[in-house]
């Protein structure tokens, strides 16, 4: 109690503060890539979540200690894990969270999560994006994103109860946030056998990639902890060509307050919006590039 206390999420409040919207982002990260066991011999919990990649465990270690004041460090085994204090996980099946390997289990995702407001929902989202979302890739064009899925997998008896209800809650949260995503949906194509020989399908849903579609999405859900996904080049991509219509549209009418934006534009294509630019501010008069510059300064 006095952990939790420290950590500022005990009263648990639903809050904009820094401590609940990490433990918003780390809940959803939990149903992705994180596990939380119970060891009956001592009746105490074991929970972490896992990184394949160093530097996003240590970004979640530095964002841990900026909310919660912990100190938290990745062990590698394989891949990265971080384990997070048993209070934490205890908290969490307070809150609902599935105890065990969550393929086995059935659940759905807890009601009070839609009853949040729209920020916290994003923080929920992209922790369980950063966790188990495929990262989202470019096509050849450049202007476009490849289909973009999250998945799950479910063992073989209650896969199809996990899709109507848990992946379908998913579905249904990021829809009422107004972004398209398809209806879950099995793979019966390619079943999954442990050692054991238990079987398990995946279930999987797909943002649409519909440009503005893709922009609203990888803008509220980030991939904080998956630093190759590189959604910074990726939204900058998809972004272009509304950035260079605004660009243009301001020079040819100047009738609003100059975009904030900065691009890198096609061969030739900056040289003559500056030629154009010059010329119509100056009236194609001599020092033109020199009333450009006065005018771009103030």
């Amino acid at each position: 109690v006095k952990e939790l206390e420290n950590m500022g999420l005990l009263p648990l409040k639903i809050s904009d503060n820094l401590a609940f919207q990490q433990f918003m982002i780390t809940f959803g990260f939990r149903y992705a890539d994180g596990c939380i066991y119970e060891q009956k011999r001592n009746r105490s919990f074991t929970t972490y979540v896992c990184f394949g990649e160093k530097v996003d465990a240590l970004k979640f270690c530095e964002d841990v200690k900026n909310a919660w004041n912990i100190n938290l460090s990745p062990h590698l085994n394989g891949i990265y894990y971080v384990y997070l204090p048993a209070s934490l996980g205890r908290l969490m099946i307070h809150v609902q969270s599935p105890i065990g390997n969550k393929s086995y289990k059935k659940f759905r995702l807890p009601e009070w999560i839609f009853n949040l407001n729209t920020s916290l929902k994003w923080k929920f989202i992209y922790g369980l994006f950063s966790g188990d979302g495929a990262s989202p890739l470019l096509k050849k064009s450049k202007n476009s994103c490849e289909s973009l899925k999250f998945s799950l997998n479910a063992r073989e008896d209650i896969v199809k109860e996990f899709c109507d209800g848990f992946m379908n809650d998913i579905k249904n949260l990021i829809s009422g946030l107004g972004v398209n995503v398809t209806e879950p949906k099995i793979d019966w194509n390619h079943p999954l056998i442990s050692k054991e020989g238990i079987i398990t399908y995946s279930v999987l849903i797909r943002i649409s990639t519909k440009k503005e579609n893709m922009i609203k999405f990888l803008e509220n859900a980030p991939y904080t902890y998956r630093k190759r996904a590189k959604i910074k080049d990726i939204l900058d991509a998809l972004k272009y060509k509304n950035r260079i219509k605004e660009l243009k549209q301001y020079i040819k009418y100047q009738d609003s307050n100059p975009p904030e934006i900065c691009v890198l534009l096609k061969k030739d294509l900056q040289k003559n919006l500056i030629i154009n630019a010059a010329n119509k501010i100056s009236n194609d008069n001599w020092g033109k590039y020199k009333k450009l510059a006065y005018y771009l300064k103030f």
